[in-house]
């Protein structure tokens, strides 16, 4: 009985694997969807980052440097740092795309120096279409220190004196090699992880449990005996 109880369980988990693979997939067809869709101008995207998400596009405008925020916790490549989000205004609006320009260093994940890598504006600057921290329950941010711990769209509201969009844009180049410009973030990882071979372990534990509790059996049938002998109080 115990045996049973302990492969059922197995199986369970490795459905569960299978689930995960599955949301994978679907997460990298998302992705690859938006981001093979030709790029447009910021300004013609219509509805919110449902519709848009991954979806690539241009900005221009001006940055609004006063009320940038950093994200904090942003390891790149095995160095601590922070994410850039600069408020991007544009003529003819009155509410501002918030835009995450890059990645710089910073030894305690938290603070980081600015000032270095300031940007007045963005002229086509290519970029995809993200959405804010959905998570339930919204870490802390310290709005005088203009950090924030997770990217939630309140969060940020908070942050700005104007309404912002209900999605942010991410940069994807003009980093890296050009003065005074934050390196951009790499693209969205599309690997399927581990989740295959966790659920080919899970059902092979399975198998295991199974077939060595028929062989128990089998052989305390062929030698009750040996079984009889080796429980009896003496």
């Amino acid at each position: 009985m115990v045996a049973l109880v302990v492969a059922a369980a197995c199986v369970r988990l490795g459905i569960w694997q299978l689930e995960r693979l599955a949301e994978r997939r679907a997460y990298n067809a998302a992705v690859l969807s938006g981001l093979n869709r030709p790029p447009v101008h910021l300004d013609s995207l219509r509805g919110g980052e449902a519709e848009n998400r991954y979806q690539r596009t241009v900005v221009e405008g001006e940055y609004d440097p006063a009320h940038e925020l950093v994200l904090a916790n942003r390891p790149r490549r095995g160095s601590p740092g922070v994410h850039i989000l600069t408020p991007l205004r544009r003529t003819g609006h009155d509410s501002a795309v918030l835009v995450l320009r890059g990645w710089v260093y910073a030894p305690d994940a938290t603070h980081a120096a600015l000032e270095p890598w300031r940007e007045d504006s963005a002229r086509g600057i290519p970029g995809y279409v993200q959405a804010f921290d959905t998570s339930s329950g919204d870490a802390p941010a310290v709005l005088e220190e203009r950090i924030l711990r997770r990217l939630s769209y309140n969060n940020a509201a908070a942050a700005v004196p104007y309404p912002l969009m209900p999605y942010l844009v991410v940069l994807t180049s003009g980093g890296d090699s050009a003065a005074g410009v934050p390196p951009r973030l790499d693209p969205p990882s599309l690997g399927e992880g581990n989740h295959l071979s966790y659920a080919f372990q899970w059902f092979a534990f399975s198998a295991i449990a199974v077939a060595g509790t028929l062989v128990f059996l089998r052989h305390s049938r062929r030698h009750p005996a040996e079984h009889t002998d080796r429980f009896e109080p003496r």
